[in-house]
Order: C-alpha cells, then sequence, then structure tokens
C-alpha cells in the first residue's frame, strides 16, 4: 500500500490495516515515499516492510526497512 496517495493525498489507517494483515497471515508492505520516515513509521504501527525512494539519490535505488522477525 501507499501511505499518502497522490494526487488525492488519502491518508490510509496503517494499524487497522496491518490487523487485518494479521488476521489473514498476509504481508503488508508500505510505499512510505511521499510521507518519508520523519512523518510517518508504517513498522511501528504493523506494516511487515516499507520502502522509501529519493529519486534524487546517485543510485535511485530505494531503501527497504523490515519489521523484526
Amino acid at each position: 500500500m501507499e501511505t499518502t496517495v497522490q494526487p488525492m493525498l488519502k491518508v490510509f489507517d496503517i494499524a487497522a490495516i496491518a490487523s487485518l494483515r494479521q488476521r489473514h497471515a498476509h504481508p503488508l508492505i508500505v510505499d512510505n515515499t511521499f510521507a518519508t520516515p520523519a512523518l510517518q513509521r508504517p513498522l511501528l504501527l504493523g506494516a511487515t516492510c516499507a520502502v522509501h525512494s529519493t529519486p534524487s539519490t546517485s543510485t535511485g535505488t530505494p531503501t527497504w526497512w523490515a519489521a523484526p522477525s
């Protein structure tokens, strides 16, 4: 899922979606590029994994964070 969806800037309840994920044993991967880890921390809200991509970096490679197992 994407945390803050452009262009309408809808914000989803990551904790609520994470609780559904846990009940059905599915991973929850969150694209946190728009909100950035400074504004929103999906792993603390129950996401399995989060990605933050910064196109201005020299490699353009996304940075992944995974929740501890």
